[in-house]
């Protein structure tokens, strides 16, 4: 009984996502079959391009550091701009790169702003936080078009939108968990 319980309750909880019809597919690329991230990220798109074909497959999308490869950032103390530096616990953010139809592709639910745009790079600082972070960093301000940074020294990255809370680290992430995402490059 406690298990069907324990079960249906992590059946019940909205993971920031919709899982119908997803599937999630990890590829594990060794480093020596390509000469640089550049032919690395081509062959991913030419994977892409496959999958896409593939009948009842309506899309695709990549992306690095989702469940269960999420891409951690131990130890950061974000600071907003404008406010002082923290100075509590450090926060164990999982950061993800996507690609621009990420959100739409998983049917993550956009509450501010917008998401990635194809004319988007990593250069350009730009990030997508989730509501979690959003209320943390600006518990009484619109969080898009603010800034903040990982570290002391660290560029500023500046938020372009805010998605609903999403559970990268699985359906048992405790509530108030941050999470923060990067546009892959093209």
């Amino acid at each position: 009984g406690l298990f069907m319980r324990s079960l249906n309750l992590l059946l019940t909880i909205d993971n920031g996502y919709r899982p119908e019809g997803l599937v999630v597919m990890g590829v594990q690329l060794p480093d020596a079959w390509f000469a640089d991230g550049a032919e690395r990220m081509a062959f991913m798109r030419r994977l892409q391009s496959r999958l896409t074909s593939v009948p009842g497959v309506q899309s695709a999308t990549i992306a690095e550091g989702i469940p269960p490869n999420t891409g951690f950032s131990f130890d950061v103390k974000i600071q907003a701009e404008g406010q002082a530096a923290p100075s509590g616990q450090p926060l164990l953010l999982p950061i993800a790169s996507v690609e621009p139809e990420f959100f739409e592709v998983v049917g993550t639910r956009v509450i501010d702003g917008r998401t990635f745009r194809s004319d988007d790079t990593p250069a350009s600082n730009l990030v997508v936080i989730d509501e979690p972070l959003a209320r943390f960093l600006w518990p009484q301000e619109r969080a898009v078009g603010k800034r903040f940074r990982l570290e002391d020294d660290a560029k500023w990255l500046t938020v372009i939108g805010v998605v609903a809370d999403v559970k990268l680290m699985g359906p048992d992430d405790r509530r108030g968990s941050f999470d923060m995402f990067e546009v892959l490059p093209r």
